[in-house]
């Protein structure tokens, strides 16, 4: 169901293949809206996430005549696991949606929540991007180490595994509950889209390959010059923040608004890392700032 309570427009699951030093692998997609758009919106989730996050805002875009693609990145999702740990490494994902980015036309903008955001940094402020609207939730081009620590540290702490549904779904509510209000309906989705019911173990299972909490850790993504390429970026930009997130303080967007005076920015009250673009507000201002 969208934000205003009515069903969701269907999607296409789709695939494409990446390559990476281990050889080729399958990338899942769920595409939304017109295939014929002028305008494609790609939608990518954070380091432990997957597309789906994206619905009830792929839902809305769609309805206002946006194609947009949710991607599940390699090791997450629908998406194949990559062979190495090695393989989980920043310019990977890079490489992979570069390859989604290549088999579209028309105005392209990018909505990143976390790592997905910076991502679409890199990608953005690339000479010749064709990305022309960016929209980076949560996530700037400086990440404290706290912060990522954070991250590492929620990852270590949460369960690979349940017993039932229900005890899944409230070890998801309290290692996800900063995002941010969901309704009932919108938790068993965003719990149910994480994982898969193994029948060899008896038990519910993540659908997130364990060696990307690995690789997490061994090459911090958050880490690296990201503001290099953020001041290369031409389009527009929109920062979205959590009110009380650690991952984008206040000062972080002064700074980045002297880099992009036109900066376009909206903060999500109540909200911590990372909001999930479902509430009418957060869906209202990425509307407005992808309109065609």
């Amino acid at each position: 169901m969208g934000s205003n309570g009515k069903s969701a427009p269907a999607f296409r699951q789709r695939r494409f293949r990446g390559l990476s030093l281990s050889g080729f692998h399958e990338i899942a997609y769920t595409d939304w809206g017109p295939e014929d758009s002028s305008s494609t919106v790609i939608c990518v989730h954070g380091l432990t996430r997957q597309g789906r996050d994206f619905d009830v805002l792929a839902a809305a875009l769609a309805a206002q005549g946006h194609r947009v693609l949710c991607p599940d990145l390699p090791g997450r999702g629908q998406s194949q696991w990559l062979r190495h740990t090695m393989d989980y490494v920043f310019p990977q994902y890079c490489a992979d949606m570069n390859a989604l980015l290549s088999g579209v036309t028309g105005r392209i903008s990018w909505v990143g929540t976390s790592l997905g955001g910076l991502i679409g940094i890199v990608l953005a402020g690339q000479e010749g991007s064709p990305i022309a609207r960016l929209a980076l939730n949560d996530i700037g081009p400086d990440v404290s180490f706290a912060a990522a620590g954070r991250i590492s540290l929620r990852c270590a702490r949460m369960p690979s595994s349940f017993a039932t549904f229900d005890e899944a779904e409230a070890g998801y509510r309290k290692a996800f509950r900063t995002c941010g209000p969901m309704n009932d309906a919108q938790w068993r989705d965003f719990v149910g889209n994480s994982l898969k019911f193994d029948e060899n173990q008896g038990r519910f299972v993540s659908r997130m390959d364990p060696k990307v909490e690995t690789a997490f850790n061994w090459f911090w993504y958050y880490q690296i010059p990201i503001w290099t390429y953020f001041n290369k970026i031409k389009g527009d930009v929109l920062s979205i923040r959590g009110e009380t997130s650690d991952f984008v303080p206040p000062e972080l967007v002064r700074d980045m608004r002297r880099a992009k005076p036109d900066l376009a920015t909206l903060e999500v009250a109540g909200v911590g890392h990372m909001p999930m673009l479902m509430s009418d507000p957060e869906i209202a201002a990425l509307t407005s700032f992808l309109k065609i």
